[in-house]
């Protein structure tokens, strides 16, 4: 292997294999930050943090990042988008990880460790009382990422070409759950479900808990399996519209 930093060749026992040695690696990035136009660990003074590109002074380090974002650009990390798989670097160093691990080189901070059911108590009378009160930090993120599925985006399209009411938010939050299409206005939402909430026992015991909790805050609701709106397209794209603006 080479050293990115003096170009010999090594044999790639140094951490992930990208320099030959300790020396060589402290050299690199020293080198990065030294050549880098806007370094915000730069401090002018006890209070106040300056930008080594426009000299401007901020009174907080977040103040200054922010500036440096958005008027110099953001610094792009060298394994931005890489993965193990497209990257030797990245992969010799997870294999080099796991392997010290093994050999008791590497202590992970949490081995061996557990929460006291008397935390665990704790944190659950929390996490209800801030369900109850509207605040809980998980209220409306009933998706891990919150990006529409194609039936949704198909029918934002739908409300957008068919519908006279376009008054409506996604993935409104209802105490535990997120509406996919709200009317907050006339209290009414359409529900698109996927071939899952048909197939799967806990969908639907999901949805039904959802629909309850939907009618105990005075809502209406419209669910449209997508296999029927994709089957009759037509029909069903007339049966939401009326329950909109009807």
């Amino acid at each position: 292997m080479i050293c990115e930093f003096c170009g010999k060749e090594h044999n790639g026992t140094y951490g992930s294999g990208r320099f030959c040695n300790k020396t060589c690696r402290a050299k690199y990035i020293a080198s990065k930050v030294k050549n880098h136009k806007c370094n915000w660990k730069h401090k002018e003074s006890k209070n106040n943090w300056k930008c080594r590109i426009c000299g401007e002074i901020f009174r907080t380090r977040k103040e200054m990042t922010e500036h440096r974002n958005c008027i110099h650009g953001k610094i792009k990390q060298w394994n931005k988008g890489l993965t193990k798989e497209t990257n030797e670097s990245l992969k010799k160093a997870s294999e080099t990880y796991k392997e010290h691990i093994k050999q008791g080189l590497i202590t992970p901070s949490q081995l061996g460790k557990h929460i006291k059911e008397e935390t665990k108590k704790k944190i659950s009378e929390s996490m209800k009382k801030a369900h109850k009160e509207g605040r809980a930090w998980n209220i409306g993120k009933s998706r891990w990422n919150n990006k529409h599925s194609y039936p949704e985006e198909f029918f934002v399209q739908v409300i957008n070409n068919e519908f006279e009411d376009k008054n409506y938010v996604c993935e409104y939050p209802l105490e535990t759950f997120s509406l996919d299409f709200a009317w907050l206005e006339k209290k009414k939402c359409i529900e698109i479900d996927g071939d899952q909430h048909q197939r799967f026992k806990e969908y639907k015991e999901r949805d039904m808990r959802k629909d309850e909790c939907i009618y105990k805050n005075g809502w209406k609701v419209l669910r449209i399996e997508w296999k029927q709106m994709f089957k009759d397209t037509k029909t069903w794209i007339k049966i939401a519209k009326d329950f909109i603006d009807n």
